[in-house]
């Protein structure tokens, strides 16, 4: 099992500091209820690494075996091909590789445009050579500039869905920049997930953990990206950072002595939720996303807040992600969401992963939803 075979809601996190590799501080890591790590230690560390996630199952993902690339501000657009990396693979040693914790390889990081073709290339040669592995590659968020995406954002996801053949697209978004805004969070969102259902790929997301200043994100504004990502049919979420990174380093989830941050604790309780979720959310897929309660087909909805509604399906069955829309940045507002019930079904909503049955009057029934927080609600037929 790995985080291509959509077994579960797979949780993991960038980055495990060199100075963590002790037994204590992987006990510590599994505290927070992490899956796999993406890793960019050395090469000599990995086999350390791995002995030390073994006893926890844990994955992870390296770019220290493969030539990585980085697409930067965009200057070396077009040069990928240049490093040859097919080859590279071709001829490799794969001993790594063989371990069953090793899921894959980090190849590229927000590559432009130009660079797709090489980039097929390159997967192709990994697929050969690693077939059970995952060829990871994370795209540009949408706030990259033209220079650095090689075109609009639209063009960009349109463009790596015809040349790249992956069964995933993954992207990073941190919203709690400065300078970011909550309409070109979402437009992000809308773009690759509905990439994603039209192309038949599974929906990766790297949400923000962490600050470029010492002051972090709270906890709502985690919970809001996990939430988001479920209404827009995310099948894998990505924390960034475990240990430091390219953080401050008291926002990651731990520093770099492997000392715990407020962060840790944000990112535990939400990746409880969603492993406590994964196994009732996961058999469905996403068959759109709306934010216009009046807009979802099959449904009644209404709510006195902004929401999201993601609409779910699978065979002989139906749910419904709700999220509460309003920023997360702003006050604590709750959204009160009623819905009708049909006479032939019954509900079943999950708060924190938690299943209840409604109270249902006159054929409806209401969802609460705090500042930051979503529910999932299953409907069945009556039996």
């Amino acid at each position: 099992m790995h985080l291509a075979d959509n077994s579960k809601l797979w949780i993991g996190a960038y980055y495990y500091d060199s100075a963590l590799l002790a037994p204590e501080h992987m006990q510590k890591l599994t505290e927070s209820f992490l899956d796999f790590l993406v890793v960019s230690n050395p090469k000599d560390e990995l086999s350390t690494l791995l002995s030390l996630c073994r006893p926890y199952g844990i994955g992870i993902i390296s770019s220290s075996l493969i030539p990585f690339w980085w697409g930067d501000e965009g200057d070396s657009a077009g040069q990928y091909g240049t490093k040859n990396v097919p080859a590279f693979i071709a001829q490799m040693d794969g001993t790594l590789q063989e371990d069953p914790l090793y899921w894959g390889d980090y190849l590229l990081d927000e590559p432009n445009a130009a660079d797709f073709d090489a980039m097929q290339e390159t997967i192709a040669a990994y697929k050969k050579r690693f077939p059970d592995k995952v060829p990871f590659v994370n795209l540009y968020p949408a706030y990259a500039s033209h220079k650095q995406l090689g075109g609009t954002y639209e063009e960009h996801i349109r463009d790596y869905v015809a040349k790249v053949d992956t069964s995933y697209i993954c992207y990073d978004y941190y919203p709690f920049l400065a300078d970011e805004t909550w309409e070109n969070y979402r437009r992000n969102l809308k773009v690759v997930a509905d990439a994603c259902r039209e192309s038949g790929r599974d929906f990766w997301l790297i949400a923000q953990a962490g600050a470029f200043k010492e002051e972090m994100p709270n906890e709502t504004m985690i919970r809001h990206q996990g939430w988001m990502g479920l209404a827009f049919g995310m099948r894998a979420l990505m924390h960034a950072c475990y240990s430091p990174g390219w953080w401050h380093e008291k926002t990651s989830m731990v520093d770099k002595k492997g000392e715990d941050s407020q962060m840790f604790h944000f990112v535990r309780r939400l990746n409880t939720t969603l492993h406590r979720l994964s196994p009732v959310y996961m058999p469905y897929r996403n068959v759109g996303t709306y934010e216009n309660p009046a807009h979802v087909p099959g449904y009644d909805i209404k709510a006195d807040r902004a929401i999201v509604i993601g609409a779910m399906e699978k065979e002989g069955g139906r749910a419904l992600v709700l999220a509460n829309g309003e920023n997360p940045t702003g006050p604590l507002d709750i959204a009160t969401v009623s819905l009708a019930l049909p006479e032939n079904e019954t509900a079943t909503i999950y708060y924190y992963g938690l299943a209840t049955r409604p109270v249902v009057e006159n054929g409806r029934f209401t969802v609460t939803l705090p500042l930051g927080e979503g529910a999932f609600v299953v409907f069945e037929p009556k039996q």
